[in-house]
């Protein structure tokens, strides 16, 4: 596990604060203000809760899936909710999500969508929905026009409640690419995100995937790079940072893809993208294997039903059921 000390040091705070709450709303220590022990010794306490509930949930992720999940710095500077059980949902709902797959995506939305409606005006659980809905749409079978009219939703709420939060900026503009395809907006929205917050892989990640499928291929390389160093490990970023490369013209992309698709089979980006790869060169064999394994990951039946039928009613099929290009997860 890599992060830098800055981001040990808000990713902690905010764990040991949630533990804390949780023992002093299930009576385990007493409240803050009549305990005995010292400052230090507080901070101390709270320090190795904190670690200890990072690396389980990192180790967790890792051990099961392969997985490195993606932090938002913008995320790492707001505070939990007050409300400890309101907390500990959001907290898990996000885990959930972070899995990448289509059956936790749906239970971290579902949970999502209960801690918004107890807390309305807690602006990062309105993102934090946001984001899963657009998740959901790339690792499950929900379509564009839900999923953008939701997230739409959840990301002006959260513009309304704090128009400096980073990751609603973020948000919002990758709506306005992918849905209203509109580079302008898009750009001056991705460019405000990362003014208010310069210290996020995320955006930088989802702007560097944009500005690939929109052709600007040194540009986006830029910035995957730098989501990249700022998330060393993340398949996500790995994935589309490959198909990035492949798009500008790198041969060699395809056989980064296919390593990264032997160590993470479950990922459903990575199969989406070797499987528009394999279309192009002329691979239909290919084409359908990884469309298959793409349809099965999501729980798409209408994909799985056009990967094996005849290999021209699958491309037809493909062609309508899904977007024009491999983007942010």
């Amino acid at each position: 596990v890599f992060a830098l000390r800055g981001e040990l040091d808000a990713w902690i705070g905010g764990a040991a604060r949630q533990a804390v709450a949780a023992d002093e709303a299930a009576g385990s220590i007493a409240p803050a203000e009549v305990r005995g022990t010292s400052t230090d010794t507080r901070r101390d306490r709270r320090w190795h809760i904190g670690i200890l509930a990072s690396m389980m949930v990192m180790i967790g992720l890792v051990a099961a899936f392969g997985i490195v999940p993606m932090v938002s710095a913008s995320y790492q500077q707001a505070e939990l909710p007050r409300d400890p059980a309101l907390a500990r949902a959001y907290l898990a709902a996000r885990d959930l999500v972070a899995e990448r797959r289509a059956d936790s995506i749906e239970r971290g939305l579902a949970s999502l969508e209960r801690v918004v409606a107890r807390n309305p005006r807690y602006a990062p659980a309105q993102v934090a929905l946001g984001e899963a809905l657009i998740l959901s749409r790339e690792f499950g079978g929900r379509s564009d026009r839900e999923a953008f009219r939701r997230a739409r939703s959840a990301a002006n709420a959260a513009l309304r409640l704090d128009s400096n939060f980073g990751a609603a900026e973020r948000l919002a503009g990758f709506i306005a690419y992918w849905a209203d395809n509109d580079f302008r907006e898009a750009d001056r929205r991705f460019r405000r995100a990362l003014s208010l917050d310069r210290a996020d892989a995320i955006t930088y990640f989802w702007y560097g995937n944009i500005l690939s499928d929109h052709g600007s291929h040194a540009e986006a390389l830029e910035a995957l790079d730098r989501a990249r160093m700022m998330q060393p490990g993340a398949v996500a970023i790995r994935t589309d940072l490959a198909w990035a490369r492949w798009s500008a013209g790198d041969l060699a992309a395809p056989a980064e893809l296919g390593d990264l698709a032997r160590r993470y089979p479950g990922f459903a980006v990575i199969q989406e993208c070797l499987s528009r790869i394999r279309y192009v060169q002329g691979d239909r064999s290919g084409y359908v294997d990884h469309l298959t394994q793409l349809a099965r990951l999501r729980g798409d039946s209408r994909l799985l039903a056009a990967s094996t039928a005849h290999h021209g009613s699958a491309v037809h099929s493909y062609a309508a059921v899904t977007s024009s290009a491999c983007g942010p997860r």
